[in-house]
Formats: C-alpha cells, sequence, structure tokens
C-alpha cells in the first residue's frame, strides 16, 4: 500500500497558473492589462479577449507581450516612453505582437 501511495504521488504533476479578470476602460495608447510570467517551452497561454467590433474601425488593437528582461518589460514601462517605443524593443519573430482582428488569427507581427 505504501509502496502504490508513493508512485501515485510521484505521477502526479503539479501545476500552477493565474487568472485575470476585469474591464480596461481608458484613452490611453498603450494600457498595462497584467504581468505574468511562464517557461514558454512548457507553458500555455490562453487568452479570451471581448472588445467592441466597432474599435476595429479605428485601427486594429493589439496584445502586445514583453519578456521579463531588462532589454523589455523594463524597458517599455520608462514613462518617457511613447507607444511606437514600446514596440520598437519588441523582436517580430518571437510572435510578442497579437492583432486583435475579427478577420481569424494573426499574430504573425505585421
Amino acid at each position: 500500500m505504501l509502496v502504490s501511495l508513493l508512485v501515485l504521488v510521484f505521477l502526479v504533476e503539479v501545476g500552477t497558473g493565474k487568472r485575470s479578470r476585469g474591464y480596461l476602460i481608458s484613452p490611453e495608447e498603450f494600457a498595462y492589462l497584467d504581468r505574468f510570467c511562464f517557461v514558454s517551452e512548457i507553458g500555455n497561454l490562453y487568452i479570451d479577449l471581448q472588445y467592441p467590433l466597432s474599435l476595429h474601425n479605428v485601427g486594429i488593437e493589439s496584445l502586445i507581450l514583453y519578456y521579463d528582461t531588462e532589454d523589455q518589460w523594463h524597458s517599455a514601462y520608462q514613462p518617457d516612453k511613447s507607444c511606437a517605443d514600446r514596440i520598437d524593443i519588441l523582436d517580430p519573430m518571437n510572435n510578442q505582437i497579437i492583432r486583435l482582428t475579427p478577420y481569424g488569427n494573426s499574430n504573425d507581427g505585421t
């Protein structure tokens, strides 16, 4: 019985997660949503965003993801940075820009 219990304990995966909910109403071009970290090789990110389709008429909104490094996260949140400066920090090859488009998936950074 004890051996079976020990084997069962070793087979159980331990996982943690974070769930955020809320509303964002802001006149700013760049607004902070949340900060979280995960290991991209083994972690998963699930996003369910809802926003008015009328916003698409004024431009495509984007969700920007930053790495937790000095040259990205800490640099992006300097008060003197413009929206364009914050986007220039990103490497388009890392899929860090998620376009919120009603026309399907568009996370190619273009």
